[in-house]
């Protein structure tokens, strides 16, 4: 479950000198997603953004899971692969 990364996210967002309000939110969201999908793919990802309420909203998520999925990629971490924040972009655009 790659909920159990999101500590480890924080705390290498925060030693990058990153705003921690930024990522506090990027967890919440990032748990909102994993209580709906708890082994995310990349259908799960692109349909959790799309059904965002709101544009500002859909423009929210599809960062959050292109930095998750960077953070995940860039330590090795296969749980959560990187998904191109281009296809997220297609999405917000399509919705």
């Amino acid at each position: 479950m790659f909920e159990d990364a999101l500590p480890e996210f924080r705390a290498d967002w925060l030693l990058a000198g990153k705003r921690e309000s930024t990522v506090d939110f990027y967890i919440d969201l990032l748990s909102r997603f994993a209580s709906n999908s708890p082994e995310p793919n990349f259908e799960d990802a692109r349909s959790w953004v799309a059904c965002a309420s709101t544009e500002p909203m859909r423009w929210k998520r599809a960062p959050t899971v292109g930095a998750f999925g960077r953070r995940s990629e860039s330590i090795g971490d296969n749980d959560f692969p990187r998904w191109s924040h281009g296809s997220f972009q297609l999405v917000i655009a399509l919705t």
